[in-house]
């Protein structure tokens, strides 16, 4: 397998396991609601997860040059 492969498994691994994660606090909070109308997750607004998401596309991004010059 060349390296390419093995960066673009990499990613989709993480991917996955942050979406699973990420799916799993916000189920659990709508699950606890019990004398609160509203989580604190959902008053998150839509910009705001794609500023999450941005900001993790970053973070991958500058372990990717981190790697890169060693």
């Amino acid at each position: 397998m060349n390296e390419r492969m093995k960066s673009i498994m990499v990613g989709a691994f993480l991917g996955a396991a942050v979406g699973a994660i990420f799916g799993m606090i916000v189920g659990d909070a709508n699950d606890k609601q019990v004398a609160v109308k509203r989580s604190s997750l959902a008053q998150v607004a839509p910009s705001d997860y794609m500023k999450i998401g941005i900001s993790i596309l970053t973070l991958a991004r500058e372990f990717g040059s981190m790697l890169s010059k060693s």
